[in-house]
């Protein structure tokens, strides 16, 4: 029977070593795959439960569900069909009336502030190059 010799050492290492790695990978692979599987049915889930949700507001909002609710509420809910005179066409509303803003309002504001009209201060800032003679 021959000796090992370190070539024979070195090749059972590697081996070793690469089922190591193979093992690892795979159970990295496996922790990766149940996560996604689990992302996957808690998405499904959700998406039940907006089709529920969805199906709920359908049944909430039928007219004959709403009518009976209105009938049940009528003297907290002074509400009436629209008649067909309440309806109008864009032409027919009136202008739309000019913004008469007060000049008041303005004023007071330039009062607090301590000045007369709205023009700029001699400030100047960084953005605002400042011209010879100012």
């Amino acid at each position: 029977m021959k000796m090992f010799r370190l070539r024979d050492m070195l090749m059972i290492a590697i081996i070793v070593y690469a089922v190591g790695y193979t093992y690892t990978a795979k159970h990295r692979t496996d922790t990766t795959l149940e996560e996604i599987a689990s992302v996957e049915r808690e998405i499904q889930r959700r998406k039940n439960a907006i089709e529920i949700l969805e199906t709920d507001w359908s049944l909430m909002t039928q007219p004959h569900r709403l009518q009976a609710h209105l009938e049940t509420f009528k003297s907290q809910l002074p509400l009436e069909p629209l008649r067909p005179d309440q309806y109008a066409r864009v032409e027919q509303l009136p202008p739309r009336p000019l913004d008469n803003t007060s000049e008041e309002g303005l004023d007071e504001a330039l009062a607090i502030l301590g000045r007369d009209n709205l023009s700029h201060d001699a400030l100047m800032t960084g953005s605002i190059p400042q011209e010879a003679g100012q």
